[in-house]
């Protein structure tokens, strides 16, 4: 499949990590699909993989915060699916859009609405 490929070229760490690793590491995906964006319009727009964007975006840093702030683990399982579903389809219209705005830009903007779900 094409999202583990994707995660592990550009260092995606499923285990626990500092929250200035989630960041490089996003803007590196962000980086990656920008120079490869033709490529990745066609195979997201067509959604190969539906398990992507859980793939994606799945920072450690969501995870602890959810377990430690939510009350029920179904709780945790749907606020996860919010936040990582709706973080890929900015991501998604970032690129449908041609990438106007830099990488960093759009890892500033999935971070803050990350951290905000997260209060």
């Amino acid at each position: 499949p094409i999202a583990p490929e994707l995660l592990e070229k550009n260092g995606w760490r499923e285990e626990k990590c500092k929250d200035a690793d989630n960041i490089k590491g996003l803007n590196n995906i962000l980086h990656y699909l920008n120079n490869n964006k033709k490529m990745y319009k066609v195979i997201l727009n067509a959604n190969i993989d539906p398990t992507f964007p859980k793939k994606l975006l799945n920072l450690p840093i969501i995870t602890e915060i959810l377990n430690s702030r939510m009350s029920s683990k179904t709780e945790t399982k749907y606020k996860k699916t919010y936040i990582l579903e709706g973080g890929y389809y900015v991501i998604l219209e970032w690129l449908n859009n041609d990438c106007k705005e830099p990488a960093e830009e759009i890892t500033e903007v999935l971070m803050k609405y990350i951290n905000q779900n997260l209060k």
